[in-house]
């Protein structure tokens, strides 16, 4: 059963008890009054079916509650997966510019004519390369962003599960009283019935 097959249920029995339940408590007189609801009804009202129930919600929300905690764990792992390789993309980056500035130095010490154009791609190389960055960096904020956002939306999901099979359980416990109560006033009306007609014989 489903969670949202399970409250539905639940509240189809509190309705159902409010109905017929109530109507049996107020009666007095017969015992075919007692016993006025339908099979469906007083089938619903056990405790064996309300614990089902309670069990049924109970086993579908910490299944949602697990698949969340797993979806947030993966986005954490792809996250700093995705630091890492920027990381190791910054380094090779560096270690370019370094091999750059080497080969600058090489070729001024060697041909002296070829300063002014070397300084120039140097230039436009290294402008090219920091807009990369700088795009590349403005993605992966972006893509952060909307991780935190996402985990925020399935935590308040979460949440509002939680909250749900708290006011379900609160729900169950209510119609389990009740169904004690009107278990007791039965068992003394029958009581009583039993001691009128033990007066009446005697």
């Amino acid at each position: 059963m489903r969670s949202s097959e399970a409250a539905a249920d639940v509240q189809q029995q509190q309705q159902q008890q409010q109905q017929y339940g109530g109507g049996s408590s107020s009666s007095s007189s017969s015992s075919s009054s007692n016993n006025a609801c339908t099979a469906r009804v007083c089938r619903a009202q056990t405790p064996h079916d309300l614990a089902a129930a309670a069990a049924a919600a109970a086993a579908a929300a910490a299944a949602a509650a697990a698949a969340t905690e797993s979806r947030l764990q993966q986005q954490q792992q792809q996250q700093q997966q995705r630091q890492q390789l920027q990381q190791h993309q910054e380094q090779q980056q560096q270690q370019q510019q370094q091999q750059q500035l080497q080969q600058q130095q090489q070729q001024q010490q060697q041909f002296p004519p070829l300063i002014e154009a070397a300084a120039t791609a140097a230039a436009t190389a290294t402008a090219t390369t920091a807009q990369q960055q700088q795009q590349q960096q403005q993605q992966q904020q972006d893509e952060q962003q909307q991780q935190q956002q996402q985990q925020q939306h399935d935590q308040q999901q979460q949440q509002d599960q939680q909250q749900q099979q708290q006011q379900q359980q609160q729900q169950q416990q209510q119609q389990q009283q009740q169904q004690q109560q009107q278990q007791q006033q039965q068992q003394q009306q029958q009581q009583q019935q039993d001691g009128a007609v033990s007066a009446a014989h005697a």
